[in-house]
């Protein structure tokens, strides 16, 4: 019998949704009845993330095992609670390695997170979450790429214990993060205030301005001065504002699926991807190997094509460099994420020549 989690989660702060959203609203792409009992609303992942070890009540002391290739903002969640980290290897496809997992399971592990990178489930899913049953572990389905995807008609982030789900990556949002809480836990609905307020006027220049800096620097510097710095990106804020709630409630996500998947397909015919596209996928980029990854996003972005993901950068000190975790320092090195969001041409001879140029095996 699993263990019970905390349930002290009857809290005005946070926008909370049950299986159906306020009748007002046309319903919401994340909120289905497949879905969890009920989800919760944030500004960013980060928060909810800090909300899903309030909730499981992972205390001080006790150890979640998490995989070698994840971003440390998310490591530093845990740190910060004091929460111990066990970080267990992954194969070539970031799917976890199963042998490696279970040897680090000790009486002290509570949870294990599961990260579906880039928009795509792990091959292997259903098999840590029987080792999580049978080891009476918390199961958190870390979604903050796959924010439209699904898996036998149920949505990513929905399947372990707790989730989390990333909007603002992967749709046209300023902000926003869903906490799926799993079907045990029920609470009653709360609303959400949908006014628009000043504040979000600041955050649409932040995004703005944040996507442009890197184009016009000094353009941007003067823009932030003459408003204070109030408009620097507002990744912190614990909840999703209401310009961003109010944009999901009119996306067209079937629409925009079709778009990022035929990209995707596109890029297959320069060279093959890293990740099948299944059905339900929505993928967050085309992820490949090339090279040398920052060279490769000069080329291209010199030829007009942004959004190319590198991150050289990303991995907490305990994996970079460490040989134990080498499929993780791999993708480190030569990973890159090809931009399929709408808008991305990708159809020119001078791409191929590039890649071709850069591709590595």
């Amino acid at each position: 019998m699993k263990r019970q989690p905390q349930r002290k989660i009857r809290s005005t702060r946070y926008p909370i949704y049950k299986s159906q959203p306020l009748s007002r609203h046309k319903p919401l792409f994340f909120v289905e009845e497949k879905s969890s009992s009920y989800i919760e609303l944030h500004g960013h992942s980060r928060y909810g993330l800090r909300r899903a070890i309030e909730i499981l009540g992972l205390e001080e002391g006790s150890e979640v095992l998490l995989p070698s290739y994840l971003c440390r903002e998310a490591v530093e969640v845990f740190q910060e609670k004091h929460i111990d980290i066990e970080f267990y290897q992954v194969e070539n496809d970031l799917d976890p390695r199963i042998p490696d997992l279970v040897e680090k399971i000790n009486e002290k592990t509570a949870a294990i997170l599961v990260v579906n990178q880039f928009g795509f489930q792990p091959n292997n899913f259903e098999q840590v979450e029987k080792i999580a049953d049978e080891y009476d572990l918390f199961l958190i389905d870390d979604c903050a790429h796959s924010a439209l995807s699904t898996k036998k008609g149920k949505i990513l982030g929905s399947f372990g214990d707790i989730g989390i789900t990333g909007l603002y990556k992967s749709l046209p949002l300023t902000d926003g993060s869903v906490l799926h809480v799993g079907k045990e836990i029920d609470v009653d609905l709360e609303g959400i205030d949908t006014k628009f307020k000043p504040r979000d006027i600041l955050k649409i220049m932040g995004e703005i301005l944040s996507r442009i800096e890197p184009y016009h620097p000094v353009a941007v510097q003067k823009i932030r001065e003459e408003f204070g710095g109030n408009t620097r990106r507002h990744k912190g804020d614990q909840k999703m504002s209401s310009i961003s709630f109010l944009r999901a409630t009119t996306l067209n996500v079937e629409d925009l699926k079709a778009d990022r998947r035929e990209k995707f397909q596109k890029w297959k015919d320069i060279f093959p991807p890293k990740k099948k596209l299944e059905k339900g996928v929505y993928p967050l980029c085309y992820p490949t190997f090339v090279e040398q990854p920052s060279k490769t996003k000069s080329i291209l972005e010199k030829e007009g094509l942004y959004g190319v993901q590198t991150w050289n950068d990303l991995l907490a000190d305990e994996v970079t460099g460490n040989p134990e975790f080498k499929n993780a320092n791999k993708y480190i090195k030569h990973f890159i994420g090809l931009p399929v969001h709408s808008g991305t041409r990708i159809e020119t001879e001078y791409l191929k020549e590039a890649f071709s140029r850069d591709r590595i095996t």
